[in-house]
């Protein structure tokens, strides 16, 4: 958006675009929910998303390019019969934390495992100085990160939990990007996660009400209307047949497969 655009918008509004472009403020979506279907078992579909995510995944095989970690910190006491049963209720709520992915006539599929536990087993790293505890679990978390997945054997999730010291705790999560990403992670996962350590840690029961969908019901839905999307490109690509070819200029010769390396530029 450019600087006059955002002048012209009213106070209210500046403050709503602001909140959104932080991740504070819902997105309302449109139209109706997403159905919930039943997915206890079978060739489940793939959003579209995730199959761009397979697709640069098998073009790069040895590339950890979209090998994701995350670092859960957690402060002061820590209740880890608590912690582990938390986790792992996480992961049964969420069909896509354990599934895997499998090929099918040249389709790609997700298959949903019914059980998966984690031991979560503590690797005690307090006997260290804070600063060689920090480094020690950094290179924990990293190894994990970039090792290779096995999508059809699984699993696409590594936890490690840690103790750098007596009131410091961490769980590194080495994840795929085929069953996660960052905005369902600190939107639902992480409070889920807050609310359900809280309940056990207490005594409570689990707090949460079911989920209303799992990313497969999203996945059939996306696919829906897509379909219904599709029945326009038959008259665009009539219509855009006959326009010239555009060879846009290029800094530097591209190489024949892509690498996949970058870096980062300062803004």
């Amino acid at each position: 958006m450019s600087e006059i655009e955002s002048a012209t918008l009213s106070q209210a509004k500046r403050a709503l675009l602001e909140e959104r472009l932080r991740g504070a403020a819902p997105i309302q979506v449109p139209g109706s929910p997403v159905p919930r279907f039943s997915w206890d078992r079978g060739l489940l579909p793939l959003s579209a998303a995730q199959e761009q995510l397979w697709y640069f995944s098998q073009l790069a095989p040895e590339s950890p390019l979209y090998n994701e970690a995350v670092s859960i910190r957690k402060e002061g006491d820590v209740d880890l019969v608590a912690l582990r049963r938390a986790f792992n209720a996480i992961v049964e709520r969420h069909q896509m934390w354990r599934s895997t992915f499998t090929v099918v006539r040249d389709k790609t599929y997700q298959l949903v495992h019914p059980s998966v536990h984690y031991d979560l087993p503590l690797i005690d790293l307090s006997m260290m100085s804070r600063a060689e505890a920090e480094r020690r679990g950094t290179k924990l978390a990293v190894e994990e990160a970039v090792r290779p997945y096995d999508f059809e054997r699984g699993p696409l999730l590594r936890p490690i939990l840690v103790r750098l010291a007596s009131d410091h705790h961490r769980l590194y999560l080495a994840m795929h990007h085929l069953i996660f990403d960052g905005v369902s992670l600190y939107r639902v996962v992480l409070p889920e996660l807050v609310s359900l350590y809280d309940a056990f840690a207490a005594g409570r029961p689990d707090p949460l009400s079911s989920p209303l969908a799992q990313y497969a019901d999203f996945a059939r839905w996306e696919k829906s209307a897509a379909n219904d999307a599709d029945q326009g490109v038959p008259y665009w690509r009539d219509r855009l047949d006959d326009l010239p070819e555009v060879q846009l200029p290029l800094d530097h010769t591209r190489p024949t497969r892509p690498r996949f390396q970058g870096r980062i530029e300062p803004i």
